[in-house]
């Protein structure tokens, strides 16, 4: 059963809600706007299935030692899939040849309120709302279960996300599937979806209109760089380039641990 004592024994990654079948557990949210599995005690038959999906227990009692088997660069050769892709374009690379094969991809977007959630799409034209960073936790709750089925009936799937949903995704599965490709990030943390959601709404504020999406790399400004500009697309279909009288989320996100600092931005 699980029980979750100290916050960073959760990466919040759904998995064992996701495998529980007697649906004794949920995911609450705490003040700070991160959800955590609460469990139903009345329904819980203690089969132990919610244990062994949840990566950071999976962790603590295997000796778990990367093997890389090499690596690799990669840039997209089409000019402008790389100007809309915030490093150089892998994921359409992947996602397109698995299209190909009839499968389905499973990334990213932003819904119609502005929060960051897993979606599927089966067409180059419907991964192109996954393309780009968004340096916050998504919501993923039923993504796994959809998974499997499309796993099941033996279609190609891309899972891409965070290496903790990328290890909850397989401990969840609890077998290797030959046609599942994942791709996991290079995680620099997930900040909290309730605090994004307050930003985006300061920011439909600010700006007078209401934000759908932050490209938090766009680099039709500095270009391939590491210095970043942002990019909001308001539900008018209009857009702006680096406001300066907003927030800049990114920056509070790979900003110093300082805390003058950071209020500095604020």
């Amino acid at each position: 059963m699980i029980k979750i004592k100290k916050s960073e024994d959760c990466c919040g990654c759904s998995a064992c809600l996701s495998i529980c079948n007697h649906n004794a557990i949920v995911f609450k949210e705490d003040v700070e706007g991160f959800k955590y599995p609460m469990i139903e005690e009345g329904k819980c038959i203690n089969c132990g299935l919610c244990e062994m999906a949840c990566p950071i227990l999976y962790r603590k009692v295997k000796d778990i030692r990367p093997t890389p088997k090499a690596y690799f660069a990669a840039r997209h050769k089409n000019i402008v899939t790389l100007r809309n892709s915030s490093s150089g374009g892998a994921f359409t690379a992947i996602a397109g040849s698995v299209i190909e094969l009839g499968g389905v991809v499973c990334g990213v977007e932003y819904d119609n309120d502005g929060v960051v959630r897993h979606s599927f799409s089966e067409t180059m034209e419907g991964i192109r709302s996954f393309m780009g960073s968004k340096y916050v936790q998504s919501e993923i709750q039923g993504v796994y279960n959809q998974i499997k089925t499309y796993l099941k009936s033996d279609r190609w799937v891309l899972f891409t996300g965070s290496p903790c949903q990328v290890e909850g995704l397989k401990l969840f599965l609890r077998k290797p599937y030959e046609n599942l490709l994942t791709v996991d990030l290079v995680c620099h943390a997930v900040p909290s979806p309730l605090i994004y959601k307050q930003y985006i709404n300061m920011c439909s504020t600010k700006l007078g209109q209401k934000v759908m999406s932050i490209n938090m790399r766009y680099k039709q400004t500095y270009g391939w760089s590491h210095r970043f500009s942002y990019c909001f697309y308001f539900e008018n279909g209009q857009k702006a380039v680096d406001p300066v009288w907003v927030v800049n989320w990114g920056k509070i996100f790979f900003f110093s641990n300082d805390k003058s600092s950071f209020l500095s931005l604020l």
